[in-house]
């Protein structure tokens, strides 16, 4: 196997995590543009994390940032945020504080496919991160930094997000409060 071939498979896990977020960036877009939906608060959050996520992957792609470990281990933070956001989001739905729309394809609710998306997405840029790299301690705290982080950003960004109104009444073309 030669260098160039070593290095294009060592880049499917990134290239599998961007194509994600490329995906959930364009499928967040849909609902609104296309599909006329109303985002909320926490929509607009998740939307925010997930063109992160897929600006940064593609920007470390585009510059073939080294060691490659470290593209994985930043788009995690905005990757662990939205996943939090999108949780919690879920979680109004659960217990009857939010309904919200469909989501693509009428496949779950739109925070539902949100958080699949961005589950999806952490786990493959956890798997990538790991398994480029040497085991060490160096590493695993980094995982857990960014992890952290991340966490702390979904945090306050829900913490915003409660602030802001969200409508009562009218079609469910937008996550709004049960009538």
């Amino acid at each position: 196997m030669t260098s160039e071939q070593t290095n294009a498979s060592s880049h499917l896990l990134t290239r599998l995590a961007c194509l994600l977020a490329v995906l959930g960036s364009a499928g967040s877009v849909w609902l609104t543009k296309y599909l006329g939906l109303i985002p909320c608060p926490l929509c607009y959050i998740q939307r925010t994390f997930i063109l992160a996520a897929a600006g940064i992957l593609l920007l470390g792609l585009l510059v073939e940032m080294q060691p490659p470990a470290v593209i994985s281990l930043l788009t995690l933070v905005p990757a662990v945020a939205g996943m939090i956001v999108a949780a919690f989001h879920v979680y109004k739905e659960a217990v009857g504080d939010l309904v919200c729309p469909n989501g693509l394809f009428g496949v779950g609710t739109a925070p539902q496919q949100s958080l699949a998306v961005f589950f999806l997405l952490s786990l493959l840029l956890l798997l990538d991160g790991l398994g480029r790299s040497p085991k060490s301690s160096r590493l695993t705290a980094s995982v857990a930094v960014a992890a952290v982080l991340g966490s702390l950003l979904g945090a306050a960004s829900i913490s915003a997000a409660s602030s802001q109104p969200i409508p009562k009444t009218g079609p469910v073309i937008g996550c709004r409060k049960p009538a």
